[in-house]
């Protein structure tokens, strides 16, 4: 530091360092702050942009009424119809109920059972956006329109009844009556044995007569026959 005297009495103080040199570096890094800065300002410029630009695409996703089913008017416009379309129903199946040619009546069930199902699937598409009690009653007028159709068909068209068919019991099988010429011969060998066994040899007529008497009972099995013979 250099102390200078000036002649009024003042003191000029300053640094050996001249001041260009000082005001110079001094500068420089002044500039390098306020570049520094603006980056950081754009940068935080930038994340405030995305973060808005995040926050507008949710809120645009997240509208109640981005979806046309889902407005008040849409609501109305399918409850009319599912009205509409509940009325034609239980006509068509009053008018299959009081048919009185029973040809078609058949296609007339099937195509109200179409009916109802093509009322249900529209039903189920709009379950989501529907209130919740509305949604309550349209699934209890489907199910109440199934059990009317099934009712209906049990009435006009009932069920074949199965039934197991009856087995014919076999008969006891009845042994034959023996003829009249069967009766003659055993009454005939009761009489008179030997008279059957007439030509034949001694001792063979005395097996046959024993044999033919021992099975009809006439003398037991251990008797002698020859004196019969």
């Amino acid at each position: 530091m250099t102390d200078n005297t000036k002649s009024d009495g003042r003191v000029d103080v300053y640094d050996d360092k001249p001041i260009e040199e000082d005001d110079g570096g001094l500068s420089k890094e002044i500039i390098k702050d306020e570049i520094s800065n603006t980056a950081i300002q754009r940068k935080h410029a930038a994340m405030i942009q995305r973060l808005s630009n995040l926050h507008q695409s949710r809120l645009a996703s997240c509208k109640p009424n981005s979806n046309p089913n889902t407005s008040p008017d849409s609501t109305q416009s399918f409850l009319s119809h599912f009205s509409g379309s509940k009325r034609s129903i239980e006509s068509e199946l009053s008018q299959v109920c009081k048919a009185q040619d029973p040809t078609n009546l058949r296609s007339e069930l099937e195509r109200v059972s179409t009916s109802i199902a093509s009322l249900e699937k529209q039903v189920a598409e709009r379950l989501y956006f529907l209130p919740s009690y509305e949604v309550r009653s349209c699934l209890k007028t489907v199910s109440e329109l199934k059990q009317a159709l099934e009712q209906a068909n049990s009435t006009i068209i009932p069920k074949k009844k199965f039934s197991f068919r009856n087995k014919t019991a076999k008969k006891d099988s009845i042994p034959e009556c023996p003829s009249k010429n069967n009766d003659i011969e055993n009454n005939t060998m009761a009489q008179n044995p030997g008279s059957l066994f007439q030509g034949l040899d001694l001792p063979g007529k005395m097996r046959s007569c024993q044999w033919i008497l021992a099975k009809l009972g006439k003398i037991k099995p251990e008797e002698s026959l020859c004196s019969q013979i």
